[in-house]
């Protein structure tokens, strides 16, 4: 229990019982002409609530853990009992040896008093059992609730970090792997392609913090990645881009239209002799952000639809925003399409 609920539960202590102290100083002293007795008698009784009630929130925290809820209600009514005999004997001792000076009249039947007074106690301290366990049933689902709603954005961010874990090595294997066959070949074009590789890194060392960035940050990542490619695949590679200018602003997942292209090429263009052509399409119309990166070749469903990067798309679209965003890829024509819906 942290010390907010201490202070709140004390709070409430204090003032429920001086509340119920109050009102029954007026209406006892009403009918006794405000007798210094019933002064004392709820001043008493507003000391002894407080102790005994404490030490049956104690109780209550320690011991009421079972599920079951009989032996539960049985724990409650015998505490409360309990509670309301004690609350009764420590008024009784504090009152009875002076009751006569307190009241004017002996007291001739202390017993009688005593089991008279006692279930009105009980009473009180049923209510009080029921109204504390109650207070305390909300606290803690709300505190369950919270705790729960911190260990999903854990989970989360730990999601997130994994996959995107996936996709780092993924890319620096593949540009790696271009870079080494131009080595030989061309190394002055080897040393244009590590200087893009080295300026896609500096960029993606950005993506475990932010999670998202705008649409023109990703667009600069997917420029400087497909100039590794076309360093590789020269003539043999065309890009178009059809990209509105509007949606530039829109927040979008770290690496995801990079990982469309880079799977158009890697099930697409690579595999293909004559290379082909791969289009970007990105639309924002009514809140909603379309991105398509359609490419020459003929779908693979085996592949596309079950691969690394296909599953670490659908995870992360789930994980960011759940039933708002849509994958699709399917062929268009001569075209493999895949796409991206995020928005209403």
């Amino acid at each position: 229990m942290s010390k907010s609920d201490n202070k709140m539960f004390w709070l409430c202590q204090v003032l429920g019982w001086g509340a119920f102290t109050l009102l029954n100083l007026t209406v006892r002293g009403y009918f006794s002409h405000f007798a210094i007795g019933e002064l004392i008698n709820s001043l008493t009784l507003y000391i002894a609530f407080i102790a005994t009630t404490t030490c049956t929130r104690w109780y209550f925290k320690r011991y009421l853990q079972s599920d079951n809820v009989a032996w539960n209600f049985v724990q409650v009514v015998l505490i409360s009992v309990l509670t309301a005999f004690v609350t009764n004997l420590i008024v009784s001792s504090a009152l009875f040896p002076f009751f006569e000076p307190l009241y004017g009249v002996p007291l001739t039947e202390p017993m009688r008093y005593f089991w008279l007074a006692l279930p009105n106690l009980v009473f009180l301290s049923l209510l009080w059992s029921i109204t504390y366990l109650t207070i305390r049933r909300q606290f803690l689902l709300k505190s369950t609730s919270a705790q729960n709603s911190a260990l999903q954005s854990s989970l989360k961010a730990a999601q997130l970090d994994i996959l995107l874990n996936q996709l780092n090595p993924h890319f620096m294997f593949n540009a790696i792997n271009n870079i080494r066959a131009l080595i030989l070949e061309d190394p002055a074009k080897a040393r244009d392609c590590l200087t893009d590789l080295s300026d896609v890194m500096r960029t993606t060392m950005q993506v475990k913090q932010d999670k998202e960035w705008t649409l023109h940050e990703e667009l600069q990542l997917v420029d400087s990645y497909l100039n590794l490619n076309k360093l590789q695949f020269e003539n043999k590679l065309s890009i178009t881009k059809s990209i509105d200018e509007q949606a530039l602003s829109s927040k979008v997942p770290c690496m995801m239209v990079q990982l469309l292209v880079e799977n158009a090429i890697k099930h697409g263009i690579g595999k293909r002799r004559a290379g082909g052509d791969i289009h970007i399409d990105i639309r924002l119309e009514s809140e909603v952000l379309t991105l398509c990166v359609n490419n020459s070749g003929e779908l693979n469903t085996d592949a596309d639809t079950t691969g690394v990067g296909t599953r670490n798309i659908k995870s992360r679209l789930n994980i960011l925003y759940g039933e708002q965003a849509h994958y699709s890829l399917k062929q268009v024509d001569d075209m493999v399409q895949a796409s991206i819906v995020i928005g209403k």
